[in-house]
């Protein structure tokens, strides 16, 4: 009789994802783009079809009767969503949410990560009742909100066993627009006279989980001398998140110092934010 062959599975070291031949892991380059390449696994021989009997003593038993203890809680982590599947008895299921009225910034991906075990079937997460995921073996899915998603939000997630029972839960989250850092550096230059001219370059650091598609808008620098306004520009933010402006102006009689401020006006996805006022001292 010829024995069986050893089986050999390739396996994502990211996400789980096993396939019979080898490559590049198909669920991870959906969800993020990322070619994984996937490892092999070598494991023992095929099985023979034949069904294998029940260990001597045991039977069946209602699930009522299966006594839970703290080793044999089922986990599934959900981060930024939900964070625990924690545990399963009597027909009920734990489900932990995040903290209602959470802040969520617009245009940083939610990252949802299941990994049911057990009796865990699958976990369904919807936003504003729209069906976000349904995560069944080490799925993730992401979600990430846009300008138009700025305001209140209601999350709603159910969670199914392989009987076929169900545990639901909801919450509120807002997204909003994050306020970016804003960085300045101003120069000086004397034409001649009372004629100086004054460069401004100022860059937009992005708050984390934002990438440069969110920059845009626009900055405006103020050249002021005491309460009055000598200069007020507006200059684009360009892709790289940087800006630049060069105004050339006649100092009033005795102005021995002007003060600069820049602050960025907004875009889609970010904030109004200033930068720290510069003083600029004329000699």
């Amino acid at each position: 009789m010829r024995a069986p062959r050893a089986s050999t599975v390739y396996r994502c070291q990211q996400c789980g994802f096993a396939s019979a031949k080898p490559g590049t892991c198909p669920d991870c380059k959906r969800s993020t783009g990322e070619l994984v390449p996937l490892v092999e696994e070598r494991g023992g021989p095929a099985p023979s079809g034949r069904r294998r009997s029940a260990p001597a003593g045991t039977r069946p038993v209602p699930l009522a009767e299966v006594a839970l203890e703290q080793g044999d809680r089922t986990l599934t982590g959900i981060a930024e969503l939900a964070k625990s599947v924690e545990e399963m008895s009597g027909g009920r299921l734990k489900w932990d949410m995040m903290a209602a009225g959470t802040v969520v910034g617009a245009g940083v991906p939610l990252t949802m990560v299941a990994q049911p075990t057990g009796d865990v079937a699958s976990v369904y997460i919807a936003v504003d009742g729209v069906p976000t995921c349904v995560l069944t073996w080490y799925f993730s899915c992401f979600w990430k909100p846009g300008a138009a998603d700025v305001g209140e939000h209601v999350i709603a997630a159910q969670v199914s066993d392989k009987s076929g029972r169900t545990a639901d839960a909801t919450t509120t989250f807002r997204v909003e627009r994050l306020a970016p850092r804003v960085r300045a550096k101003v120069q000086r230059k004397r034409l001649g006279g009372r004629a100086w001219r004054l460069r401004t370059k100022g860059s937009i650091a992005l708050p984390a989980g934002l990438t440069p598609e969110a920059c845009g808008g626009r900055a405006t620098v103020t050249v002021r001398r005491g309460a009055r306004t000598l200069v007020d520009r507006t200059v684009a933010v360009g892709r790289t998140c940087a800006f630049r402006s060069r105004v050339s102006l006649r100092m009033p009689r005795r102005t021995k110092r002007v003060k600069v401020k820049i602050r960025f006006e907004g875009s889609p996805l970010l904030a109004p934010s200033a930068a720290r006022a510069r003083t600029v001292r004329l000699k």
